[in-house]
């Protein structure tokens, strides 16, 4: 049987996101205030942990409920849009939100567990968000993962037809949360999503979609696909020449290019490293992963339009690998970015923005000094699946 990875650090963020507000002290109110149930002290010098992820993806991931019943939950269109600004909502931003199922509307779906005794818990929430990249405006997947910092609050209501009092907050960084919450008008009864910075008390947002709370999957479409049109399944492989062999790392990627970047989103990680110390040397490490906390698994092949780096970070039980090129010197400027590209994987190696064309890979072994090889020889090769693999 093969070992499976302990932990895959690997990621980098291209994309920047936001959001927040906050629920009523009473029973069917809409109070809104950010101080009333923030997770988190924004004021506070202490270092900021959170345990949530956002992962931003080109695949529909999976998740299992382990033998108890799952289901999921949408944004169903409203019979009538609401009239009254949320309390939570800056009062400075232009208030005009999309019912859900308009263009450039959020796409949302809730994945439950709910056991024999009706506890119901949340494993995770995917998003289809229309996010500008690179110049251009694209949706994108965005997954959602609850940590220990989250809020919940009424959800097992929800499940059963009340509402009203949802709320849901997942924080994003030190400032940003997304934000679905239930609000109650006199004749209407809704749930709304936003992503957006917190400003004082208030969530700055002008992206809200609203909806009905009700059972459905707006990612019927997606299941069994490899990845989302238009990107590529691929299967990419660098081969590393170190001093003690070869290290092979071996990636099944979603790939996509815009405006001369490669991006990837790694489905399946393998490594080989027969230079390893015994047992490992003998051995195939193997991971499934869905993305990253700060976004792509991994950033290839850069071209010269952008000074993005090709960049991972791979930890195993035994060892730590990880990989930086820098094919041109960049134009962001050492005082923004003094690594010299972004984005780049945390804990990868550094390249110096006044340095182009060259990489650094760089391993460990439980127990022994890190070894730094700059311009290290190597080789890397994709091919198109599922056909254009030998």
């Amino acid at each position: 049987m093969k070992p499976s990875i302990l932990t895959i650090l690997a990621i980098v963020c291209w994309f920047f996101t936001a959001c927040g507000t906050k629920t009523g002290k009473e029973e069917g109110t809409h109070n809104g205030k950010l101080d009333e149930v923030t997770p988190y002290d924004l004021e506070s010098n202490e270092i900021y942990e959170n345990d949530s992820q956002v992962n931003y993806l080109n695949f529909l991931p999976t998740v299992d409920c382990n033998g108890v019943l799952q289901q999921t939950f949408t944004f169903e269109t409203l019979s009538k849009m609401p009239e009254i600004r949320p309390a939570g909502i800056h009062p400075d931003v232009d208030y005009n939100p999309l019912s859900s199922g308009e263009p450039f509307s959020v796409l949302v779906r809730f994945d439950i567990c709910m056991d024999e005794a009706e506890h119901i818990e949340l494993l995770q929430i995917l998003t289809q968000e229309v996010i500008p990249q690179d110049l251009v405006v694209q949706p994108m997947l965005i997954q959602y993962l609850p940590g220990s910092n989250a809020v919940i609050q009424e959800l097992d209501s929800a499940v059963f037809g009340e509402f009203g009092n949802l709320l849901i907050q997942i924080p994003i960084t030190e400032q940003e949360v997304m934000q679905i919450q239930g609000v109650q008008e006199e004749d209407l009864t809704y749930v709304y999503h936003a992503r957006g910075q917190i400003e004082e008390e208030f969530l700055y947002t002008n992206s809200v979609t609203v909806g009905d709370f009700r059972p459905g999957n707006p990612f019927s479409h997606l299941e069994g696909k490899a990845c989302i049109e238009p990107d590529v399944y691929r299967r990419w492989t660098q081969v590393f020449y170190t001093q003690t062999g070869e290290v092979t790392i071996t990636a099944w990627i979603c790939e996509s290019f815009s405006f001369g970047t490669y991006r990837h989103t790694a489905k399946e990680v393998r490594v080989t490293d027969p230079g390893a110390p015994e047992p490992y040397n003998q051995q195939e490490f193997e991971v499934e992963t869905i993305g990253s906390a700060q976004g792509e698994s991994f950033y290839l092949d850069a071209t010269v339009h952008h000074n993005v780096c090709t960049s991972f970070r791979l930890v195993l039980p035994h060892a730590d690998y990880s990989f930086t090129a820098l094919r041109r010197a960049g134009n962001i400027g050492g005082g923004d970015h003094p690594i010299g590209c972004k984005p780049q994987v945390e804990g990868a190696p550094e390249i110096s923005p006044s340095v182009d064309n060259t990489s650094i890979f760089q391993y460990q072994y439980q127990g022994e000094e890190t070894v730094v090889l700059i311009d290290p020889p190597y080789r890397s090769d994709k091919c198109d699946l599922p056909d254009g693999c030998s």
